[in-house]
């Protein structure tokens, strides 16, 4: 079977969903988005002071994706990997 063969309705469904600028988009936008203050972020994560502001520094490429997904899940959003070449797209997982 080839990779990718019967997720036509996962492609849909990533397609739907709003692209972010190519460029990404920091973290503390994100969080801001939902009026959320880095404590309330810390609180929602079950996490201790400071622990929002780190993560909002550090380079996107640095933080592991468990840490990412933290984060995300105390934003109220889901972490999603996409693999993406020559115009296909697949989420992972």
């Amino acid at each position: 079977m080839k990779i990718g063969e019967g997720r036509e309705q996962e492609r849909t469904e990533t397609e739907s969903v709003q692209e972010l600028p190519t460029q990404g988009i920091p973290l503390r936008e994100l969080r801001k988005r939902l009026r959320l203050t880095q404590a309330e972020a810390d609180e929602r994560a079950g996490h201790g002071k400071g622990w929002a502001e780190r993560i909002e520094r550090q380079e996107l490429g640095k933080l592991g994706t468990g840490t990412l997904a933290a984060y995300l899940a105390a934003l109220g959003y889901r972490l999603e990997l996409v693999a993406v070449r020559e115009g296909e797209r697949f989420r992972i997982g």
